[in-house]
């Protein structure tokens, strides 16, 4: 079984760490909105590459991969290239 890709729907700066953002994302088994942290940019632009899982609907359930976000950050002045 392929592993569940999940859509962001949300970015912004973490406050608590420099560098760093807090992503909301469309669970893609129940649906409801969870939150990630992301250490950098870098990776909230190429996606996480790593199983999450903070669904409790189903704890049995091997997580899903956040995929890449190229969208709009709360907080932040992005400057494209």
């Amino acid at each position: 079984m392929s592993t569940p890709h999940a859509q962001v729907i949300q970015a912004r700066r973490n406050p608590s760490a420099p560098g760093a953002y807090i992503v909301t994302i469309k669970c893609p088994l129940c649906t409801d909105p969870h939150t990630h942290g992301v250490p950098s940019l870098e990776e909230l632009r190429a996606g996480t590459g790593h199983r999450v899982a903070h669904c409790t609907h189903r704890r049995d359930w091997g997580g899903y991969v956040v995929d890449p976000y190229d969208g709009p950050v709360m907080g932040a002045v992005m400057r494209r290239a």
